[in-house]
């Protein structure tokens, strides 16, 4: 899958793979997992490309935080379980997008954005 491909075919829901860059402190690094939770540069009503995702990484290590969402590997293309670890979600570029590894379902995705609405109005 090309570049452009991989860009245009990004949408909630979807696993992506990304290097975040550097990071700092207690924020998630290295390469991995992201789920995408939003695609603001895609509203269909919005004007603009901002060419930008919205995703929470993932990690193979659960916590008992409520904040964490368990992801099972089954029907995803993930190799292991996963936890997405809503508290670290980012705003990134798009480009930052290495490979599409596969999707969630519309379940594990609400599941996710609950527990963002829950955070976000704390």
């Amino acid at each position: 899958m090309g570049e452009a491909t991989i860009v245009t075919s990004i949408q909630p829901g979807t696993l992506v793979f990304i290097d975040p860059g550097e990071t700092v402190g207690h924020e998630q690094r290295g390469k991995r997992p992201y789920l995408v939770v939003s695609t603001p540069g895609k509203a269909k009503d919005r004007p603009g490309n901002l060419g930008l995702i919205v995703a929470v990484p993932l990690t193979t290590t659960g916590r008992p935080w409520w904040t964490v969402v368990r992801i099972p590997k089954d029907s995803t293309g993930l190799e292991h379980d996963s936890f997405a670890l809503c508290h670290q979600v980012r705003s990134l570029s798009v480009d930052r997008a290495k490979h599409i590894i596969g999707f969630v379902s519309d379940y594990v995705l609400t599941t996710v954005r609950l527990v963002l609405i829950t955070m976000l109005s704390t």
